[in-house]
C-alpha cells in the first residue's frame, strides 16, 4: 500500500489512498459476507421447495400403492365396518361366539401344543367350525 501511495506527491494524497485501500479491504469482505449470506438464503429455501415436492410426490405414490394393495388382496374391511355397524344382530351373535372361540384357543397357546394334538380337541375346533358356518349362514354372512 505504501508503494502505491508513493506514487502521489502531496501528503494529503498519500493519506487518502492508503485510507481508501483500507476500507476498500472491508467494503470487498462486507459484499462477499453479503453475497454469501444471500446465497444460503436462496439454496436453503430451493431445498425446502425440493423436500416439499418429494414429501408431496412420495404420499400420493404411497396412496396410490396401498390402495391397489387393497384392491388387489380384496380386503374387506369398509365392508365389514359398515355391515356390523348396521346390523346390530351379527355384532351380538359374534359377541356371544367370543369367549367360546377364546376357550377353545387357549389350549394352543400352551407351550408345545398345536392343533389336533389330542383327539378331544380336534372334535370341539370340528364342533365349534361347524356351529360357527351354521349361524354365518342363518345371518348371511357367508363372505366372513
Amino acid at each position: 500500500m505504501v508503494d502505491i501511495a508513493n506514487l502521489f506527491t502531496t501528503p494529503e494524497q498519500k493519506k487518502a489512498v492508503v485510507d481508501s485501500l483500507a476500507n476498500f479491504g472491508a467494503t470487498v469482505e462486507r459484499a462477499t459476507t453479503q453475497a454469501y449470506d444471500r446465497f444460503q438464503r436462496w439454496f436453503g429455501s430451493a431445498q425446502d421447495r425440493a423436500e416439499q415436492w418429494f414429501q408431496v410426490h412420495v404420499r400420493g405414490i404411497t396412496i396410490f400403492f396401498s390402495i391397489m394393495v387393497a384392491l388387489l388382496l380384496q380386503l374387506d374391511t369398509i365392508d365389514i365396518f359398515r355391515q356390523l355397524r348396521s346390523q346390530p344382530a351379527i355384532v351380538a351373535v359374534l359377541t356371544k361366539s367370543a369367549p367360546d372361540v377364546l376357550a377353545q384357543g387357549q389350549p394352543l397357546l400352551q407351550p408345545g401344543a398345536s392343533p389336533g394334538t389330542n383327539a378331544t380337541e380336534a372334535e370341539n375346533c370340528s364342533g365349534a367350525a361347524d356351529e360357527y358356518r351354521i349361524a354365518k349362514a342363518k345371518l348371511g354372512l357367508n363372505w366372513l
